[in-house]
């Protein structure tokens, strides 16, 4: 099979995508009892909330057509993540309450809590009976979490990309293998992997030109410009010669005055 599209699954086991569900979902009520309504900052907390969780979703879609397009999604999220962490410490901050640091026993014991524990549900549950404070912390603590799982993710599609390429290589080897393709390559090069004999890279398959080919066509290039610059000073080196011959050649010539020179023509001389 020459399949080269990769369809992605269902995301819901996906413990990326459940970690911004569960930030998206307490950061609902989060927003809801600490802030008056009608403040921009709850527009803001959401939004950046809910575009975390929905470019994660878009981005991994999108990775069947495009990997580009998904490692960009992905960095959107993980931005849009330190957006609302910031906002968080920015509460936490302005009310003068304490941030936790990420050695203090109850950051461990929500890391510990979330390693095994993914139904958003239960922990909206459990954040509407603690304060807004205790409700902040862990939220800094889990998008923490989730901004080092994206970071992750960007590396593993970067080494993906790097060994597989993007859909229009998936594509192209896809459509070599369907007309059976076979590689012949009998005399690759050391220096660019690409046949001797009938051009085609070792690699993908497709034409490429020997970068030894490359660099002495730039060689030729250069070697016939040094020419032309040599000729050019040539052919002003003899110009020069022969205005300087002509200038001599002039000066030896005696100069008459045109009264006496009439006269001379008028007896014969």
């Amino acid at each position: 099979m020459n399949e080269f599209l990769k369809i992605s699954g269902d995301l819901s086991n996906w413990s990326v995508y459940r970690k911004s569900v569960i930030i998206c979902d307490v950061t609902e009520m989060f927003i809801n009892r600490a802030f008056q309504p009608g403040t921009r900052t709850i527009d803001q907390m959401r939004q950046a909330a809910r575009s975390c969780k929905q470019n994660i979703v878009e981005g991994v879609s999108d990775s069947t057509i495009s990997a580009e397009m998904c490692i960009k999604l992905v960095g959107v999220a993980r931005g849009s993540a330190r957006e609302l962490a910031e906002d968080y410490a920015d509460y936490l901050r302005q009310h003068k309450h304490e941030i936790w640091c990420k050695d203090d026993a109850r950051t461990v014991s929500v890391r510990n809590f979330s390693r095994t524990h993914n139904d958003p549900r239960e922990y909206v549950d459990k954040c509407e009976v603690r304060t807004n404070e205790t409700v902040a912390n862990i939220m800094l603590t889990l998008i923490h979490q989730m901004d080092a799982m994206l970071a992750k993710v960007l590396k593993t599609l970067e080494a993906q990309f790097l060994a597989e390429g993007g859909i229009k290589e998936a594509m192209s080897r896809a459509r070599r293998q369907q007309r059976g393709f076979q590689r012949r390559f009998c005399n690759l090069c050391s220096v660019c992997n690409v046949c001797d004999l009938c051009g085609l890279c070792g690699l993908c398959g497709a034409r490429h030109r020997h970068i030894r080919h490359i660099n002495y066509i730039r060689h030729i290039s250069h070697t016939n410009y040094i020419r032309h610059i040599s000729h050019t000073n040539y052919i002003r080196h003899i110009s020069h010669i022969r205005y300087i011959s002509h200038i001599r050649y002039i000066s030896h010539i005696p100069r008459l005055d045109t009264g006496k020179q009439i006269a001379a023509n008028s007896v014969g001389l």
